[in-house]
């Protein structure tokens, strides 16, 4: 089963604009995992003042790494954080912690 991240995007601006939201995870507890992978993104469009939305779904695949005793890739079981914002900078990112069971 996968995980759904909903983040709300406000225009605080006078213009109407766009803002391409990204989404990344991060494992904590494996150190051979990369240090943030880009798992989902959404362009949305809101007018001045507004907050919309945005849901990204990320898959129980994008968990998977290949595991080495199993001989088979698998879902990693362990803490992660997901990580979202408008770039990949780590000063333009917001995250949260969970664990995969």
């Amino acid at each position: 089963k996968g995980v759904d991240v909903t983040i709300p995007v406000t225009n605080t601006g006078s213009l109407a604009g766009d803002e391409v939201v990204q989404v990344y995870i991060r494992s904590l507890d494996d150190p051979t995992a990369p240090v943030k992978e880009l798992k989902g993104f959404e362009r949305v469009s809101i007018e001045p003042g507004q907050t919309v939305q945005v849901k990204i779904s990320i898959e129980a695949e994008a968990f998977e790494r290949f595991d080495l005793e199993l001989g088979k890739v698998a879902v990693h079981k362990g803490a992660y954080q997901i990580l979202y914002g408008p770039s990949s900078r780590d000063c333009d990112l917001s995250s949260l912690e969970f664990t995969v069971l």
